[in-house]
Formats: structure tokens, sequence, C-alpha cells
């Protein structure tokens, strides 16, 4: 018996644009963290301290978030989410 079970997309892209990149993850939590890390890790390597003042005020909100959200744009012009996605569960449950 083939069932649906619920997993999350987390990535980051130019609005109009294709996702730059986009993860799957099995919890909303592991989404959600990879974000926030990403996040930080452009607030860490930005040009001026005006931009990485954003991006940690941008991690911050995300932090409350606690179901599928989208940032607002950012000074790099991506926008980062975590979104859900539905998974195929091809195990087999119980005697045929």
């Amino acid at each position: 018996m083939e069932s649906t079970k619920m997993e999350y997309s987390a990535g980051w892209n130019m609005p109009g644009y294709f996702p730059s990149v986009t993860e799957r993850f099995p919890t909303f939590d592991e989404a959600h963290r990879f974000i926030i890390d990403e996040l930080k890790r452009q607030e860490d390597g930005a040009p001026s301290e005006d931009e990485a003042e954003i991006y940690c005020h941008e991690a911050e909100d995300v932090n409350l978030e606690s179901g599928p959200f989208e940032s607002r744009e950012m000074p790099d012009g991506n926008v980062y989410w975590v979104d859900f996605v539905l998974a195929e569960d091809t195990e087999e449950s119980g005697p045929e």
C-alpha cells in the first residue's frame, strides 16, 4: 500500500527565476535550521555592517516562524523560504 508523507523544502532564489538552491528535509525543524544557518552565513560574509544587520534581523524573524514562510528580499537579491512538499513513500505496510 502506497502512502503519502509530508516533507519540507528549503532554499532561496531571485524572484522571477528558478531556485538557486533547493534542499529537502524530513522535518520542518531541519529545513528551518538550514535557512537560519544560511542567513547567518550571509551575515558573516556581508560586505558592510548595514547588510550584516539586515541578515541578522531576518534570521531572528525566521527563527520565530513555526510553519512554511518566505522572507523579504535580501541584499543579495534572494528570497529565502521553507515550504511543504509531498513525498511518495513506496514501502509496503502489512501483508498483501
